[in-house]
Formats: structure tokens, sequence, C-alpha cells
């Protein structure tokens, strides 16, 4: 994703478009929208490769009915639609294999539900589009090229309606379409108890291999090639969003089923089930969390303890500092500062060898010395790069300067391009996006007049100026 578009969608009326850079940091005032951003990150992330009706009450996220969730601020008559998309750039060694796209989704009301009622991928640069309309009890598909814009109707006969989470029957037809059966001629082709009819409205009345060769290229190419693809789906793929409120120390663990919840309950027993089963991946993790410890001053080495003698059983967790002179004693992770449980779920998603490639962080300086904040500035940009996005909600001025520094003197290797600033302003009643971005010297461009004036107005204010 360079680039996502929302309208008419919580907090936000007008369009709304904001850069999206792999690490891209939310700042603004509470209720500013930084929330609602990242849910609607996650549900066209779901969508588009996931193929997942996206859930806008799945933790850490609770936005309640489609009358909640669409714009209603005002007394004026809303719409009954609201809409998202994003871009993607798909910059290759070869210009003339580049496959810019834009994503589009239009959500309309199904009971309570927001529901994917219309959904568009499209190139400009080539002029292709394909177009999903999903409106019960009609299936339309509409292919456009540089020949003509062909539609094909599909009347859904015997089967049920398609699962609540689930646009995957649908895309397994599509994966199976050719032009003889899907466009030429006003044929019927049936599988799956789905009737296509098709008819031409524009340019040729055949479409033909070459134009099915284009789209093709459009939906299983364009999204990143050798990466992602429309018309697939693996695990790698799943979000992860983590809560605010991370979940509490425990002094023993008992070994449970492995999920990655957002309150960060995986973080112990995915430490244990690689200390017990997967020494050389252990042993990597458990080097890269030690020495953000140590930079970050909230500990020195962590280790697992296991009690019986067996695998599988229970398990504690112990955190050891130290210091120039002396090694300290390993203590329970109950027993030291409270930052360390609520950051640990985050450096693992952050730093472990087998990444999602969307992460979503609400607030991950939570608990956090400003020292350790700044610490995870740095971890965070050192962590960035092209196959994946982390989108971070954050108030530290103190991670945000970090970064900035980093960038400034070089030291993690990447570049200012890498990094995108999203600062939502509330204004009467709507709030507005503004992408900034940082410069070679640290500095933040582009920024509105009301970018932090509160931290100006408090420095003028100490000084009596």
């Amino acid at each position: 994703m360079d680039e996502i578009r929302i309208k008419n969608y919580r907090c936000f009326k007008d369009e709304q478009r904001a850069r999206v850079a792999p690490l891209t940091i939310l700042v603004g005032e509470n209720s500013a929208g930084k929330s609602s951003f990242s849910a609607m990150a996650r549900a066209l992330w779901d969508i588009f490769y996931n193929h997942r009706v996206p859930n806008f009450n799945e933790d850490p996220f609770d936005f309640g009915t489609f009358d909640n969730i669409i714009f209603s601020e005002f007394d004026e008559e809303s719409s009954n639609t609201f809409e998202a998309g994003f871009r993607i750039e798909n910059e290759t060694e070869e210009p003339k294999d580049c496959i810019p796209i834009q994503f589009e989704v239009k959500f309309g009301k199904r009971g309570t539900a927001p529901f994917p009622t219309k959904l568009t991928i499209s190139s400009k640069k080539k002029e292709l589009t394909f177009t999903l309309f999903l409106d019960d009890p009609l299936i339309l598909v509409v292919i456009q090229t540089k020949r003509g814009r062909w539609r094909s109707e599909a009347v859904r006969r015997y089967i049920r309606p398609f699962g609540a989470n689930q646009l995957t029957p649908l895309l397994r037809i599509l994966e199976r379409m050719k032009p003889v059966n899907l466009i030429s001629n006003p044929e019927i082709w049936e599988n799956g108890g789905v009737e296509y009819t098709s008819v031409s409205d524009r340019g040729s009345n055949h479409i033909n291999e070459n134009d099915w060769r284009q789209i093709e290229k459009l939906l299983f190419e364009a999204a990143s090639p050798g990466t992602f693809s429309f018309l697939s789906v693996t695990d790698t793929k799943l979000p992860y969003a983590s809560s605010p409120i991370r979940s509490k120390p425990m002094r023993i663990y008992q070994p449970k089923l492995l999920s990655w919840d957002p309150e960060g309950n995986f973080a112990p027993m995915y430490l244990a089930s690689l200390f017990e089963a997967e020494r050389d991946n252990w042993d990597e993790l458990k080097t890269k969390l030690d020495v953000f410890g140590s930079k970050s001053g909230l500990f020195d080495e962590i280790s697992i303890h296991t009690f019986g003698g067996y695998d599988g059983g229970p398990f504690e967790v112990q955190v050891r500092k130290a210091s120039k002179k002396v090694k300290g004693k390993s203590r329970n992770l109950i027993d030291v500062g409270y930052g360390v449980s609520q950051i640990l779920p985050v450096v693992i998603e952050l730093v472990r060898g087998d990444p999602t490639q969307l992460l979503l962080l609400q607030q991950p300086e939570v608990h956090l010395h400003p020292s350790a904040q700044a610490a995870l500035g740095s971890l965070l940009l050192q962590n960035t790069h092209k196959n994946r996005i982390v989108i971070v909600e954050s108030h530290s001025d103190h991670l945000l300067n970090r970064i900035r520094m980093d960038l400034r003197d070089g030291v993690s290797g990447r570049k200012p391009e890498d990094v995108s600033i999203l600062y939502f302003e509330s204004s009467d009643l709507s709030s507005r996006i503004h992408s900034l971005r940082i410069d070679e010297q640290g500095n933040v461009v582009d920024a509105p007049q009301s970018y932090g004036r509160f931290f100006m107005d408090e420095t003028k204010r100490s000084l009596n100026l």
C-alpha cells in the first residue's frame, strides 16, 4: 500500500488520502481518527489479500454496527455507503513492467453490518479495470480493456449466500473463468450453482485471449510481483493488531494453544515453544530481545525456566538486569517493571523470524520511560523493510524524535521516504489527515500550523514568553 483513501467513514466526512510507507506513524489528538484509520487498513488488507469480509468489531477494534461506522455527525441526510481503497505503485527495474494499481471498495449495509458491495481493481496506466458487484442475488462482473468493456451477470441459484466472513467461494470460481465461457457470446456457464451470462456494452462484442491475459496479470501479479496476489491466500498475510492495553504478567504460565491475540497473551507461550522445540530460532530471537532490552534500559537478558523437568510443563519468564561490575539475579517477569511485560509482545512481533506483513500497533510506548520510548523508535526503524507495513499510533514525541534523528544520522540504513507521518486533525466534527514527510536533516515538513502547537505553547509558557 502506497496510499490509503477513505470517505464518509467514522469521523471522516470528506475524502482523505494518506501516504503509507513501510513505517507509518499516526499522530494527533484523541478521537481524531487514528484507530479508525488502522481498522480500515486491516479491512482493506483482509478483503484484498485474505478474501475475508472485514469485521470492524474484531479485537482490538469495536466500532459497532454499520450505522455507527458510517459518518453521521451532521443533521443532513447521510449517504447509505462509505468508501475506501488503496494505491500500489509496484515499481520495478523495468518501467514497462510496472503495473500501478488502484483497489477500491464500496461498503453497503447487509443486516446491521458493513459489507463490500463493490470491489474494483484497476490500472490507469494499462487501461484495465476489473469490477465485482456483490449485491444479492446477483453478482455482476465488469471487465474493461483498451478494446472494450464487457459485463457478466452471475445468478446464484441453489447455493447459500457467501459465508459471513468469506469471499473465497466467489474468487475460486473466478480463477477458473476463461473467455470462452465467461464473456464470448451469450452462452451460459455453470459452476458451483452459479450461472453466468454475458453482454458487451462497449467496444468489441468478444473478449479475446489477450484481453484475458491482461486481466489475469492485473489480478495475479499487480499487487506485488512474486509476493502478493489478489487470488491467493497464505497465512503470512494475516495482519496483526495490538491493543493499547496489554495482558498482565503471570508468575507461572500453563502451556496452552498458541494464538496471536491483541493483548499479547501469546508472548510467553511463543517464547516457551521456541525454547523447548526450536533452539536455533530461540537463540536468534533471544539475542534480538536482549539487545533491545539493554539499549532501552529495561533488561539485559530474558530467559525461560521450566518446571517438572519435561517439555510442555509449567514455566516462568525470567528477566535479568546487569551493571558494568555486577551480573544481576534473574527475576520473575512479575517482579520487574510493568513496562517489560507490556512491550514484550510488541518487540517479539517486530523482530521474530516469520513476521506478519501488516502490523498495527496502538500506543506501543505505554508504560515505558522516555529513554525506552526512544529506543523503541530506533527498533521500529531498524525493522522497517519494503515487504512489510508497520502502522503505529503513538502519543510519544520521544519515539518520533528518535526516528527523525536516526534518519538524519543514517544509523538505521533507512531513507526518509521509508517513513510517513500522518497527522490527524479534528475540525467541525470531522477529521482531516495530513501526510507529512521527514527530510534528510530529520525535519518534519509539510506540517500545518496546528501540528505541535500544544508543545510550542507549553515551551513558551515555561520560558515566560
